[in-house]
């Protein structure tokens, strides 16, 4: 599939390098899109102005050489908004690799729900020019979804639902994730995600960020994966390098409000008993 014009156009988006904002940070890793966890997208955003460049190695264990290659950039756009290209390259044992290209956008709801931290809307579309059939990683792929998160800047826990679209059909994506913070340069991670390849797909992984020095962070992730054509157990190491310093654990989390906030029922009825009042 050629790129159109509205894949040239987020391109050129991220070809206007912004004026980097002061004492900001960034409280995810990314591993591979640099959009969340390792593959579960979150509500955390990438703070605006600023730039996260990352690079992954997914090897296939046991399936030789064959492995994927991940190389992202992403952009705060807003204080709602996050938007990223990537590239990816699937090894597969040919002369060529399987490469396809992935835009993405990530927003976050200005609205207060109970018990969950924030809410947001997911948005990734990959394309390729390819004809060779991915062992694992469809190159031409449409997913979207709503992401919630909820805890505290210590625990946190992700869920996500939406629909994956692979060769035209629609597929229920899901996922969930957990993730700890013993300290402002390190996080512990778990996640699980169905439909994410293809209708009978699963993965699982567990990760390790550790940021070495300001601004640059390393990350690792043994995983599982499943799908209709093949399992393998896959190892990952990543490397994420931003103009943000990181900070896994910051003192108090950034409350995205001012726009919408839904009240309680005790707010209504405060409201409603002073209105009578009156």
């Amino acid at each position: 599939m050629p790129l159109t014009a509205r894949h040239t156009v987020l391109v050129l988006l991220f070809a206007v390098v912004p004026i980097p904002a002061g004492a900001q940070v960034i409280s995810e890793g990314g591993t591979l899109s640099g959009s969340g966890l390792a593959y579960l997208p979150t509500t955390g955003l990438v703070p605006v102005s600023q730039w996260r460049s990352n690079y992954a190695r997914v090897d296939y264990t046991g399936a030789g050489l064959k492995g994927i290659n991940v190389m992202s950039l992403s952009c705060g756009l807003s204080t709602h908004i996050e938007g990223y290209v990537k590239l990816t390259g699937e090894q597969l044992g040919t002369i060529a690799s399987l490469t396809s290209y992935s835009f993405g956008v990530k927003a976050i709801l200005p609205i207060e729900l109970p018990v969950l931290e924030a809410v947001g809307l997911w948005f990734e579309e990959a394309v390729s020019d390819e004809i060779q059939q991915s062992q694992f990683f469809p190159a031409d792929a449409t997913r979207g979804g709503v992401t919630a998160s909820m805890g505290g800047p210590a625990f946190r826990g992700v869920l996500l639902a939406g629909v994956n679209s692979v060769g035209g059909k629609a597929l229920f994506l899901s996922g969930a994730g957990v993730a700890w913070a013993p300290g402002s340069g390190t996080k512990l991670s778990a996640e699980v995600l169905n439909g994410y390849y293809d209708q009978s797909s699963f993965h699982a992984a567990l990760s390790l960020a550790a940021r070495v020095i300001p601004h640059v962070v390393l990350l690792a992730s043994p995983g599982y994966i499943r799908t209709s054509a093949a399992e393998t157990w896959s190892m990952s190491v990543g490397l994420s390098v931003s103009t943000a310093d990181v900070d896994f654990r910051p003192s108090a989390l950034t409350a995205r409000k001012g726009d919408f906030k839904l009240p309680s029922l005790e707010d209504i009825m405060k409201e409603s008993s002073e209105e009578k009042k009156q």
